[in-house]
Order: structure tokens, then sequence, then C-alpha cells
């Protein structure tokens, strides 16, 4: 991983983990559907960014958000460094075109 990268993942505060319908099957080959996950693949930048996060602990806040209908993950179907994601306090945003109200209700509840 890069320097820069692996600096500013250890100086930040919150981390938003962004999960779409896809992310669970996202593999390493986009158009071969049979090649490895991505996730499976311990060189993955987002693998090793969301690990690098979570073994912060209580360091830093790491959220997952679900975008188009995709569902919390179960931990069984991550890898063993990835399985306390899907514990941690996420939250919902609806497709467009109610994706920016979402957005400003949030804002407004949080902040």
């Amino acid at each position: 991983m890069l320097k820069s990268i692996r600096d500013a993942l250890n100086l930040a505060r919150v981390a938003l983990v962004i999960i779409g319908p896809g992310w669970l099957k996202a593999t390493t080959d986009p158009n071969d559907i049979s090649s490895p996950r991505r996730l499976d693949d311990p060189a993955d930048w987002v693998r090793l960014e969301i690990e690098t996060l979570l073994a912060r602990g209580d360091g830093v806040s790491v959220i997952p958000v679900l975008l188009g209908g995709a569902s919390v993950p179960k931990p069984a179907d991550l890898p063993a460094t990835l399985q306390a994601l899907p514990i941690r306090n996420g939250m919902t945003l609806p497709p467009f075109p109610n994706f920016a109200d979402s957005l400003r209700q949030t804002k407004n509840q949080c902040c």
C-alpha cells in the first residue's frame, strides 16, 4: 500500500465503507465472473484499506454505507480480517432521486 494512503488511513477519525449490491461478488476480472473475488485477494486495495481501518479498533469510526439495495454482508461471507465490518453501526441510503434528501436528513440528524 502506498505510504500516503496508509498515513491517511492512520490519521482518519471516520471512514465510510461504501457497499453496493455487487460489492461481495466483485471479481478480479470484471469480464469473467468465475475469476476470484476481489475481497479474497490479500493485495486488493479496498480490502487492505478496510483491514487497516478495522485494525485500529476504537481509534476510528468505520461506518458501512449501503447503497442500491445492498444488504449488510454476513461475517461468514467475508475474509476473517473483515468480519468485524458487519457489526459496525451503518446506514442505508436510498437510490436516486431520494439520495440527496437522505444525505440532508442524515446531516440534520447527526451534525
